[in-house]
């Protein structure tokens, strides 16, 4: 399964009903560029870029999505406003602390480098939050067959759109 594509389609589903003004479009890559991001939120004819959102979820290096971003802006001397939100599992604020405070740092500098691109992290949560769920534990045993993930890859997906939404309209 292909966790990353799945997590983009719900999150991009979710974004279009909490976000319609925008085009939301997965895999979005600007033209003559070959790298993407993970979903972005487009507005006018032209489709220019009002939102751009990296979703880490389990890559090595997440500083390399912020310098792409920068180094497009930079090339394109943007003078358009630009959210790029960077979003961190629970990987990389608990195992993998120093890649997601070097791409934050790198995030940062951009900021700085007045590209007019307002940089935010913000953490992917995986769990449901029900009271339900803190005290539930699957049954397993002979014969009985859970379903991997019950969902959560999807809610994350939601929780991650939901606060792109709150960081759209607070801008």
């Amino acid at each position: 399964m292909a966790y990353a594509p799945n997590f983009d389609r719900h999150m991009k589903r979710a974004l279009e009903k909490s976000v319609p003004k925008l085009k939301w479009k997965t895999g979005w890559h600007p033209k003559g560029q070959h790298w993407m991001v993970d979903v972005a939120g487009l507005e006018g004819k032209e489709e220019r870029p009002r939102v751009l959102i990296e979703a880490e979820l389990k890559k090595d290096d997440p500083a390399a999505n912020v310098i792409k971003i920068w180094r497009w802006a930079h090339e394109q001397k943007n003078t358009e406003p630009i959210l790029f939100v960077h979003g961190f599992s629970k990987l990389y604020w608990q195992a993998k602390v120093s890649l997601r405070e070097r791409a934050q740092f790198v995030g940062e500098r951009m900021v700085e480098a007045k590209l007019h691109i307002d940089y935010k992290s913000t953490k992917i949560r995986y769990r449901n939050k029900s009271r339900r769920s803190v005290h539930f534990r699957p049954r397993t045993g002979r014969g009985f067959h859970a379903r991997q993930g019950a969902g959560r890859l999807k809610l994350a997906a939601q929780g991650l759109a939901k606060e792109v939404a709150r960081l759209i309209r607070s801008a």
